[in-house]
């Protein structure tokens, strides 16, 4: 599989798995696989072998069609873009790694695929593929999303 270096201590493996670790824990693992048929998130502990179990629960539920799951740098949120929803889910990760929806799903614009996330953990970015624009978001204190003004930039098509 290919991937890409998107924050400290997280790899994106095409668009719907990220493994991290907490910056300060590096004996725990975790794994998130975004499932687009389900629309579900599934969610592993990784042991120093690389071997997963899953955690309980194994779901957590999405918007529409998941395609992309990115962790924040710090390693205590997570986002998650809704293809079919054009929405961004938010989530907090606990210390044992299970994810935890803090709020509703935010808007996007139409066909997110793909988030970054900045390496100060304070703003966030989605590529929207139908619509030829990046979301734009200020992460709170609290991890949830606030749509920056203007909320979206176009880009070239």
């Amino acid at each position: 599989m290919s991937g890409s270096s998107a924050t400290l201590g997280t790899r994106i493996f095409q668009k719907w798995l990220a493994l991290f670790r907490r910056r300060n824990d590096r004996h725990q693992h975790y794994v998130y696989v975004t499932n687009q048929g389900s629309n579900s998130i599934s969610q592993y502990k990784a042991d120093h072998h690389g071997s997963l179990a899953p955690l309980l629960p194994a779901l957590v539920a999405t918007g529409t069609t998941p395609v992309f799951i990115a962790v924040t740098p710090s390693g205590n949120y997570a986002y998650v873009a809704n293809q079919g929803g054009n929405s961004i889910s938010q989530y907090s990760i606990n210390p044992n790694g299970n994810l935890a929806e803090i709020s509703t799903p935010v808007a996007a614009g139409t066909c997110p695929v793909e988030i970054a996330i900045d390496l100060s953990g304070r703003y966030a970015y989605a590529a929207n593929s139908s619509s030829n624009e990046v979301s734009q978001y200020l992460i709170g204190e609290n991890g949830t999303l606030r749509a920056m003004s203007p909320a979206t930039i176009e880009t070239g098509v």
